[in-house]
């Protein structure tokens, strides 16, 4: 008996009625069973998924090769028909259920013949989930979605995920009488193996989320477009949404043209601020970056010094964060430059700036110290790292307090070099920590030529911090 002929008569058996509005095609050529196996490379440890293992033909070739092979089926007469069949097979697992629903247990590879009406979203599911690699019979059409490039008429949102996470290879075609009965389509063998290394993708739920959303407005300009989707997730009013979005770039791009990485990079961008806090200062709004030190009790107590400041022609803020000094000081004085060693404070305190409609006073900068700087400031106002740190942890949000072994590593520099920028009567204001010796830089001020002043102290619990103010008067 053939395969053919062996899928009428268990059709017959267990009453099944073939559904073509769902896919519901079985396999009747040995040759593709053959093909998918030899493609997936299957051996003697890998754990296989199987969606819609339909009779079992394919269940029966894996389960020769494969340690495990996890059979998933969501009809309840097929499933009676596989737990027959497979009932003295210890490899093989019979799970009923729609495996979009279906919580299941890790896996090294997918092959299988999977509905058609599931393939998207089965896609997206699969990519999701650590695996090997995955060998699937596709409608061919389907097969080009995933491997468009921007500006094809086929590119969307599949497109885009497929190429992020994974390699596709479409293999061979198969003929309309692999299967029973005969689907309407083309259909196509496909290869699909994650990559080794994606790009870094900070959330990727939200990347799935904004890439389909983005592609329901394919037509549309990339600013438009990321509009729509933010107003549906937040309570936030659309004057201010589009402040949020004013830096972003490919803002004039239409969806539709843009590359894979650079939908990446808007999701990147997007992550900061949806997942940002959001605070006010003295009537100022300030979004906090995930990646960026949350203001503390060092920040206001700078804070409270610098509105009692005056004569800030030229200012000059080190360690900027969220742009909280820098802001306050754009208040009173001509001209700020911020500047941070954290390239998402950057961006951070960049976005607040506009925010607060100070964008055109406030200059941003990546810098570590004065390494960027050039001219002569009224005020330099520092907010260094002074915890005493054994060690690097490599994170970008530990710098914000990673003062080295004795906690002075920037303190030491920064006051080393400050001078050399400061106008005549120019003066600095720089907080620290009593674990990171005070003394020590009132003393180094001192000899510096600055008159030294301690001007507000606040004790915690196991620190006092200090502000010091020192006016230049070499």
């Amino acid at each position: 008996m053939n395969l053919l002929e062996e899928t009428k008569s268990l059709l017959k058996r267990y009453d099944v009625r073939p559904l073509r509005r769902i896919g519901q095609n079985f396999c009747v050529d040995p040759k593709l069973l053959e093909s998918l196996v030899k493609y997936s490379r299957v051996n003697g440890d890998d754990i296989i998924l199987e969606v819609g293992a339909g009779f079992g033909f394919l269940t029966e070739l894996l389960s020769k090769s494969a340690k495990e092979v996890m059979a998933i089926e969501v009809d309840p007469k097929l499933v009676k028909a596989l737990r027959d069949k497979f009932s003295a097979k210890d490899n093989v697992k019979i799970i009923e259920g729609d495996v979009l629903k279906t919580s299941l247990p890790p896996f090294d590879k997918v092959v299988a013949n999977p509905p058609y009406s599931i393939s998207s979203p089965l896609i997206m599911n699969i990519l999701e989930k650590k695996f090997t690699s995955a060998v699937l019979t596709l409608q061919d059409e389907f097969c080009k979605r995933m491997t468009a490039k921007e500006g094809n008429q086929e590119y969307g949102s599949l497109s885009v995920v497929t190429n992020v996470k994974a390699n596709i290879k479409c293999l061979e075609q198969i003929p309309r009488s692999s299967f029973y009965p005969q689907p309407e389509v083309k259909s196509r063998i496909v290869l699909i193996e994650p990559k080794e290394r994606p790009p870094n993708l900070k959330d990727e739920k939200l990347f799935f989320s904004l890439t389909k959303s983005l592609f329901t407005e394919r037509n549309k300009k990339l600013g438009n477009a990321l509009q729509v989707y933010f107003l549906k997730k937040t309570s936030v009013d659309k004057a201010e949404v589009k402040k949020l979005f004013e830096d972003f770039p490919y803002l004039e791009s239409r969806v539709r043209s843009l590359k894979p990485e650079e939908i990446v990079e808007i999701a990147n961008r997007l992550y900061e601020i949806s997942k940002s806090r959001k605070i006010s200062v003295e009537g100022n709004s300030f979004y906090i970056f995930p990646e960026v030190y949350m203001p503390s009790d060092d920040t206001f107590l700078l804070a409270e010094q610098i509105k009692r400041e005056t004569d800030c022609k030229r200012c000059l803020d080190i360690g900027t964060g969220c742009g909280i000094l820098g802001i306050l000081m754009a208040k009173k004085a001509q001209e700020i430059v911020a500047v941070d060693v954290n390239p998402h404070a950057v961006e951070c305190t960049k976005l607040n700036s506009r925010m607060n409609a100070l964008s055109e006073k406030i200059e941003v900068k990546y810098s570590n110290l004065f390494d960027s700087i050039s001219g002569r400031f009224d005020l330099i106002v520092c907010n260094p790292p002074y915890l005493p740190c054994t060690e690097d942890t490599g994170e970008e949000l530990a710098k914000a307090w990673d003062g080295g072994p004795s906690g002075r590593r920037m303190i030491d520099q920064f006051l080393r070099d400050a001078p050399r920028f400061l106008e005549k009567d120019g003066r600095i204001l720089i907080i620290q920590s009593s674990l990171s010796n005070s003394e020590k830089t009132i003393r180094i001020l001192e000899e510096s030529h600055f008159k030294v002043e301690i001007i507000i102290k606040e004790k915690l619990d196991f620190e006092e911090l200090v502000v010091i103010k020192a006016v230049y008067e070499d």
